[in-house]
């Protein structure tokens, strides 16, 4: 059980992605004390003070109902899939289903064009913005992120602009 393996197990992570409090700069950590008191003297020093009603809503978000977050995840994932289908019908463009975040990465390599390239035409010919798969390093060359966290209505248009901005 866990007894077993709870002074070898750090875990942190944050209330951005979760609860939709990306910003706020809240987070949480669990792990052995030796570890925990090293944190802490780390973040007395570059994070302090967060505000008293970002700490209640922080509690409010762990201890409050949860549903709701299998409902926003529902509705991302067919977000998602909305995106992805709509990105497999462009021609010279693949993306595969992400597993996790708001963002496809597409392969738009078909095209021709660098990611530089094909993100400044976009925005010229048919005013979508999209991140240069770049940004995250140059194995990320051949490809563009496109964010789902909007309306149908905005992915649909978005699909539509990109293929009629015809970059292949």
């Amino acid at each position: 059980g866990i007894d077993k393996i709870k002074d070898r197990v750090i875990c942190i992570d944050t209330f951005s992605k979760t609860w939709a409090m990306t910003g706020w700069r809240i987070g949480w950590a669990v792990a052995p004390k030796e570890v925990t008191d090293k944190l802490s003297i780390f973040l007395q020093d570059s994070i302090t003070n967060v505000a008293a009603f970002i700490q209640k809503a922080a509690y409010s978000a762990i201890t409050g109902p949860q549903d709701w977050v299998d409902n926003k995840l529902q509705l991302l994932q067919d977000k998602r899939d909305r995106m992805v289908a709509g990105l497999n019908t462009i021609p010279n463009i693949k993306c595969d289903t992400p597993d996790g975040a708001f963002y496809a990465f597409a392969d738009i390599s078909g095209t021709g064009l660098t990611s530089q390239e094909f993100t400044d035409r976009l925005v010229e010919r048919a005013g979508v913005a999209v991140v240069a798969g770049t940004a995250f390093g140059s194995q990320g060359e051949g490809y563009v992120r496109i964010t789902y966290a909007c309306s149908d209505e905005d992915i649909d248009e978005g699909i539509k602009r990109i293929k009629e901005a015809d970059l292949s």
